[in-house]
Parts: structure tokens; C-alpha cells; sequence
């Protein structure tokens, strides 16, 4: 497994820190590089929006925030 980043979400507080791996460690990134142009910011909103709306319309919410 090539694993390039990760992001541990604590669901209790939404909030998601994500990291990128570099030099032998980790970094804490504030977009992903797998996935450019997806900010942790955007994740944290989605996730928000998660707790009040269905998954339709949060999925067709962030699919319009992106180019994903």
C-alpha cells in the first residue's frame, strides 16, 4: 500500500486534520494532494452539513463546491 496522505476525523468536534507523508514522517496539510483543490475546510463544511440534511443533497452540495 502507497499511502500519500491521511486525515483523522473526530466526528465529535468537526474537525479533520489531514497530513501528508514527507521526509520520513508526516506533515499537516491543509489540501489534498491527492485530490486537488479539496480542502480540509470543505470537508469540515460537508461534514456539518452531514448532521442536518440527507446525503443527497450534501453529496450534490459538494459535488458543486468542486471539480471532483
Amino acid at each position: 500500500m502507497n499511502v500519500q496522505e491521511y486525515w483523522v476525523v473526530a466526528v465529535n468536534r468537526d474537525e479533520i486534520t489531514a497530513f501528508a507523508i514527507a521526509d520520513r514522517g508526516s506533515k499537516s496539510i491543509q489540501t489534498s494532494q491527492e485530490l486537488p483543490g479539496l480542502t480540509m475546510e470543505l470537508i469540515q463544511d460537508t461534514l456539518k452539513r452531514s448532521l442536518s440534511e440527507d446525503r443527497g443533497a450534501v453529496t450534490r452540495w459538494i459535488l458543486s463546491q468542486t471539480n471532483l
